[in-house]
């Protein structure tokens, strides 16, 4: 696999960017940038609150979020911490000292996740095939709540993974038909790996994570080309994860 290949399969803005392309999938991509001071400022003067974090990454690591308290004072969320910083130089500097690794980083449109008990929740969404020619399946999907505190919700960091049924029902969506809810993230979930094909055909297993806002929307937060599947082992119906398993056997993943 070439060094291009891997980049734009692992590139969080070229798979938004296919996403796009999908009139399916089009309102459900938040708005992303490649991280440059205009773009962040653009980005911050117009949604108040963003994600900074980097282009190519794994497990929720180096994600920050930025809030816009008034023009010169801001407060920034990195994984535990919290703290104001004042005048937009000081701002810029925090953010050079933080960006880590080769990779450039992307400003991303804060999502307002839905929550339960006031701790973020999000959705990972196993979709598989066996082989080129045959149809993607959702083989599993459940719900992560994240640890109090954190912007976040990464197992590693503590988060809770509970039925994606179980999640919404608790949430705190406003006026929530959860059937519809599941109906629209399967459809999102099943939409995003068909775009995903187009550049990469001979894929058979992506992880798709989506969020649904407070509102009650859909939004695609990333995918996972080489998705982790051990937090299926924490629900206590395993079904899905030996579902998942018998596809990467199948297809020696």
């Amino acid at each position: 696999m070439g060094r291009k290949y891997w980049y734009r399969r692992e590139s969080k803005l070229y798979k938004n960017q296919l996403f796009i392309k999908n009139k399916h999938l089009t309102s459900h991509v938040p708005e992303t940038y490649k991280f440059s001071k205009f773009s962040f400022w653009k980005m911050l003067h117009k949604h108040q609150e963003v994600i900074v974090k980097p282009l190519i990454g794994f497990g929720g690591k180096n994600v920050i979020k930025i809030s816009k308290l008034n023009e010169k004072v801001f407060e920034v969320h990195n994984g535990r911490n919290k703290k104001v910083i004042k005048e937009r130089k000081n701002l810029e500097l925090y953010l050079h000292k933080m960006k880590k690794g080769k990779h450039p980083y992307i400003v991303q449109y804060f999502i307002p996740l839905a929550s339960v008990n006031k701790k973020p929740i999000d959705f990972r969404y196993i979709v598989q095939r066996k082989g080129m020619n045959s149809d993607w399946v959702i083989t599993g999907k459940y719900a992560k709540i994240a640890r109090a505190g954190l912007v976040t919700t990464n197992l590693k960091k503590g988060a809770r993974v509970v039925t994606v049924k179980k999640a919404l029902e608790k949430s705190n969506i406003k006026n929530s038909n959860v059937n519809k809810l599941i109906a629209d993230l399967d459809s999102v979930a099943l939409n995003a790996v068909k775009s995903l094909t187009t550049s990469f055909p001979k894929r058979t297993i992506w992880g798709i994570d989506l969020a649904v806002d407070k509102s009650g929307k859909v939004w695609i937060i990333e995918a996972n080309s080489l998705p982790g599947i051990r937090g299926f082992r924490k629900l206590s119906d395993l079904r899905m994860y030996r579902t998942i398993k018998k596809y990467k056997a199948y297809n020696n993943d």
